[in-house]
C-alpha cells in the first residue's frame, strides 16, 4: 500500500482564509493561482447594483412585503443611490461615498 504525502497552502483574500492541497508543488501553485483569479475576478465584478437585486432577492422577496413595499424599495434605489454609486464595485465603497449620498439627500 502506498502512502501518499500532500502538500498545501493557506492563504487569507478578504478576511476569509483559504486551503488549496495537492500532490506536487507544482500542482498546489496551479490550484492556488486558480482559486485566487476566481476569487480576485468575483470580488471586482460585485457592483452595488449586482449587491442590491441580490439582498432584495434574499431577504425582502421572501418576506412577503406587498408590491407597493417593494416598490418602494426600487424606487428609493433606483433615483437616489444607484445614479450615484450604483456602478461602484462594493469593494470601493466607502463612508465617504455613503456620506455624501446622504448630504444629497439634506
Amino acid at each position: 500500500m502506498q502512502k501518499y504525502t500532500y502538500l498545501r497552502k493557506t492563504f487569507t483574500f478578504g478576511g476569509r482564509r483559504y486551503e488549496v492541497r495537492g500532490k506536487s508543488e507544482e500542482e498546489v501553485f496551479d490550484k492556488f493561482i486558480e482559486l485566487l483569479t476566481n476569487l480576485r475576478q468575483g470580488e471586482e465584478a460585485l457592483t452595488v447594483d449586482k449587491w442590491f437585486r441580490q439582498w432584495k432577492a434574499t431577504y425582502k422577496d421572501p418576506a412577503g412585503l406587498t408590491k407597493k413595499s417593494l416598490a418602494i424599495y426600487d424606487e428609493k434605489y433606483n433615483c437616489y443611490i444607484s445614479p450615484a454609486i450604483g456602478e461602484m464595485p462594493l469593494k470601493d465603497v466607502r463612508d465617504l461615498h455613503l456620506q455624501a449620498l446622504l448630504n444629497t439627500q439634506a
